[in-house]
């Protein structure tokens, strides 16, 4: 079994433990073969659980400051009765960890981006 296979097959395990249905992968292309060592420690990683496949709860933008090399994260909500999902709120944290803040933009805000943890959807909202 290829690598990106045996990729793919640990995605959708993951994912069933989640509850989520599996669905196809797409894996990256790297622009070169890995060697066999990068294989071996990649798959090894997935098989202990030592790394995480974090492909749910991204924010609508990375943007990038060009005179600093700084991240930040925007995300998009389209009004009050929108709310930040559990899988964002698990991304946002990973992402604060390594340095990158995110924040939240609505329309009624337009003026300023909020830090997403003091975004207050409307609790009685929909989620989204």
């Amino acid at each position: 079994m290829s690598a990106s296979a045996r990729v793919a097959k640990l995605v959708r395990q993951v994912e069933r433990m989640d509850g989520r249905s599996p669905r196809p992968v797409d894996m990256p292309k790297l622009g070169r073969t890995l060697t066999e060592s990068e294989e071996d420690f990649f798959l090894r990683a997935l098989d202990r659980g030592d790394v995480d496949v974090l492909r749910h709860g991204w924010p609508d933008f990375l943007l990038r400051n060009r005179a600093t090399g700084k991240l930040y994260g925007v995300e998009v909500k389209g009004g009050p009765t929108e709310r930040l999902r559990q899988s964002q709120r698990h991304m946002f944290e990973a992402l604060e960890r390594v340095g990158i803040p995110v924040y939240v933009w609505t329309p009624r805000d337009r003026a300023k981006l909020t830090p997403w943890r003091k975004f207050q959807g409307d609790p009685r909202g929909t989620r989204v």
